[in-house]
């Protein structure tokens, strides 16, 4: 349970940080991509980009997933920037209610202090105590990252 307050907290902090796009700046690189879950896609999973190297030149960004499974990374609507080049440790997680509802982020707090939430996505993809599964690599430009592929088992 420790895992899902991290990324609870975690995701809300990125989503406080990063915001909305303001607008379609074609000069800003894109980054997308797709999650699966035992190649089904995985809608409304919570990625958390983490460079591997606390460098203090990259930040961390976030992102969530559509029905489809896909993502796109959109530009911090303070700078106009996505995640700058370099490597990060991925974790994903899709976090639900125990009836298998999404949580919504402002719910997420008090449905976890009353155990009332369920990550779906086992934690070696999501616990920053186990070695980091998923990785990136972010290059200049647009960058298409290869499909994240999970497997329950």
């Amino acid at each position: 349970m420790r895992s899902c307050r991290f990324l609870s907290v975690l995701f809300l902090v990125l989503v406080t940080i990063l915001g909305c796009s303001k607008g379609g700046d074609s000069n800003v690189p894109k980054i997308t991509g797709s999650v699966s879950l035992d190649g089904q896609p995985l809608a409304d999973a919570r990625l958390s980009f983490v460079p591997e190297v606390a460098d203090g030149k990259r930040e961390p960004g976030g992102t969530t997933t559509d029905a489809s499974g896909k993502f796109e990374i959109k530009p911090d609507p303070r700078s106009g920037q996505t995640l700058k080049p370099g490597r990060y440790k991925v974790f994903i997680s899709k976090v639900v209610k125990k009836d298998g509802t999404v949580a919504a982020p402002e719910e997420m707090g008090q449905l976890e202090a009353q155990g009332g939430v369920k990550n779906l996505v086992p934690p070696k993809y999501n616990n920053p105590d186990f070695p980091p599964q998923l990785k990136a690599e972010i290059k200049p430009g647009d960058n298409a990252l290869p499909p994240f592929e999970l497997k329950s088992k």
